[in-house]
């Protein structure tokens, strides 16, 4: 008897290695119907069944490789693997619902799978991670280490990412903080205030400390999060590198503040909000990446202060608007502009021609021509969106020049006002809308550098109800850039700094530099959510990889533009905790120490250590 089980086992141990054979000859249906034929001898060798299922998928024999895949789990239910490739399987059946709901289920199993992560992080279904993988899931991945991008978890993952990660303790020992305004009195320079139902971590003092220690003029506020029924963190609310305009609007509870003495002097019943916000307009805060602080529950918004009169330019904006056969799209446009402006009549319009050959546009462009207020000019020469925009923009002679593509509609009421009031701050340089495509979705609010050694629209892909978190995509904010899409300037700092820069940025970047040279020379670039138009993104010229020769002027403009300003690895408003994926403000990962202190540093203008 002992002999025949041998004399049977050798002969499995046969049929298994030539099925591998031809496994990995890539013989494949041959493989699969190889290891069914061994399936019945070794009855408890459940990875036959999945191998055979595998071989099936890789035939391209799908419906039969779902059915064995099926089969494979009613013996092991909790293997992350078979549910992995039943994602995979779907995805190549086009089962876009299936492939999610066999991913996610790969997050449920013991141990999690990090296939099914990363497969869900490229579907962009946050949701769906955060629904399915538990917090000791959560730090069963992260023990697996790796990179930050292979570690990158939504916010609704937190729980599991503060149970495997803890706010650091600063490098240095400091001046602990004064946590108490009596000690004004007693010559304290910095004072930590706290806000009412906040609580602080417990190297909290010592991070404000710290940073109060490198600059005595500046203020510091830093990230919170809100605990759990049972005192557990739970969710994130991280903050971008502050400024007034956001502070303005978008009034969240800050949890703590530290602050010069100085700055509470006269003000001693402001909120702490307000005592922030001062110092953000003189611009004198700064922002911790670090969880220092937190609630037991989702904070309410706090009220705003009393809106102040709002200044604004009275001059004509002179709207810019290339096209090329989009006869259509332009007069639509130009239409829609026309009728939600505050003021109709402070419009002027010129539209560039550039070499149209459609009847239907060249009628439509005639027809513009004859309205009031709008001017045709014809440029037949070769693409270059910068050359054409300075071309024009010099014989403008209005307060504030708006280029903007043909391929939109705008949707909001008193737009021009909008712009005349931002563009009245003299520290704003550029003024950017909220762009959406016609589902509603968000096509841009702002631009974030660094992405990859890109650049991405913030908020892409959102939904268009999405606020973002802490309501940023609803937020007028600073940002890196804005899309020449919808890009709005003073004529005098457009002439001042000579316009687009047409020789070495002729169709893409001229208006990331632009706004970059704004930057440096001391302005704001803002994103104004109070502004939105419809935008069928690049329907004029098209993608810019569309061609051969497209893809090389991309690339020759994209070398120029590192060139001239280099490669960012991170965008210096956004928070750190934030991942480069394809889609921005989705999923996060714990950052270090090391990129605390350089965030510190960016912002006042030193090494951590160097006093401002």
């Amino acid at each position: 008897m002992f002999g025949l089980f041998r004399r049977r086992g050798r002969k499995v141990d046969d049929m298994i290695r030539r099925a591998d054979a031809l496994r990995d000859t890539q013989q494949f249906a041959e493989a699969a119907t190889a290891y069914a034929a061994v399936v019945p001898l070794a009855p408890r060798r459940f990875d036959l069944i999945v191998q055979q299922a595998n071989m099936l998928k890789d035939s391209g024999q799908l419906d039969e490789a779902a059915r064995t895949y099926t089969r494979a789990l009613q013996h092991l239910p909790d293997d992350a693997d078979i549910r992995v490739q039943l994602g995979h399987l779907a995805r190549l059946r086009r089962d876009l619902d299936g492939a999610r709901a066999a991913y996610r289920a790969a997050l449920r199993c013991r141990p999690p799978s990090l296939v099914a992560l990363s497969e869900l992080r490229t579907m962009d279904d946050g949701d769906g991670i955060a629904r399915n993988l538990t917090p000791d899931g959560t730090a069963t991945l992260l023990a697996l280490g790796g990179t930050r991008a292979a570690r990158a978890l939504p916010p609704g993952c937190w729980q599991g990412i503060r149970r495997s990660w803890d706010v650091p303790p600063p490098p240095e020992p400091s001046t602990p903080a004064i946590t108490d305004p009596k000690s004004l009195a007693q010559g304290g320079s910095a004072l930590l205030l706290v806000s009412p139902g906040a609580t602080l971590h417990l190297h909290a003092a010592d991070w404000f400390a710290y940073a109060a220690h490198l600059t005595a003029d500046h203020g510091w506020i830093a990230d919170s999060e809100v605990l759990d029924t049972h005192g557990a963190p739970y969710l994130p609310l991280l903050r971008d590198r502050p400024d007034r305009h956001a502070m303005t609007a978008n009034r969240q509870p800050l949890g703590a503040v530290m602050v010069p003495a100085s700055a509470l002097h006269g003000h001693g019943n402001d909120s702490l909000e307000d005592v922030a916000l001062r110092l953000a307009r003189a611009g004198r805060l700064s922002h911790i990446p670090l969880p220092l602080t937190a609630f037991a529950s989702q904070p309410p918004t706090v009220a705003p202060p009393a809106p102040a009169p709002a200044a604004r330019l009275t001059g004509e904006i002179g709207v810019i608007i290339p096209t090329r056969n989009g006869g259509a799209d332009v007069a639509r446009f130009v239409q829609s502009l026309r009728d939600t402006a505050e003021t109709p009549g402070g419009i002027t319009v010129l539209v560039i021609d550039n070499g149209s050959d459609d009847p239907e546009t060249l009628a439509h462009v005639a027809r513009l021509a004859g309205t009031p207020a709008t001017r045709v000019l014809r440029i037949d020469e070769p693409f270059n969106w910068s050359g054409l925009n300075n071309t024009v923009a010099a014989a403008l002679q209005t307060d504030i020049l708006l280029f903007a593509n043909d391929d939109m509609r705008m949707l909001s009421p008193g737009w021009d006002g909008a712009l005349r009031r931002r563009l009245a701050d003299t520290t704003v340089g550029a003024v950017g809308a909220r762009l959406v495509y016609p589902d509603g979705r968000v096509q841009h609010a702002g631009m974030l550098a660094g992405w990859d050694g890109e650049l991405i629209h913030d908020g892409l892909g959102a939904a268009g109800e999405d606020p973002g978190p802490g309501h940023v995509w609803m937020s007028p904010h600073e940002t890196s850039a804005v899309t020449g899409a919808f890009l709005a300037v003073r004529n005098a700092d457009f002439q001042r700094l000579g316009g687009f820069d047409a020789a070495r940025f002729a169709v893409s970047f001229g208006d990331v530099d632009l706004c970059y040279r704004l930057r440096a020379s001391g302005l704001a670039v803002l994103y104004e959510p109070a502004i939105v138009a419809e935008h069928f993104e690049s329907k004029t010229r098209g993608r810019d990889d569309a061609t051969p020769a497209q893809a090389a002027r991309h690339a020759a403009e994209r070398a120029a533009f590192l060139g001239r300003w280099g490669g960012q690895s991170a965008d210096p408003y956004l928070n750190p905790w934030w991942v480069q994926t394809a889609q921005p403000r989705r999923f996060l990962a714990a950052i270090d120490c090391a990129t605390v202190l350089r965030r510190i540093a960016e912002q006042i203008g030193g090494p951590p250590g160097e006093s401002k």
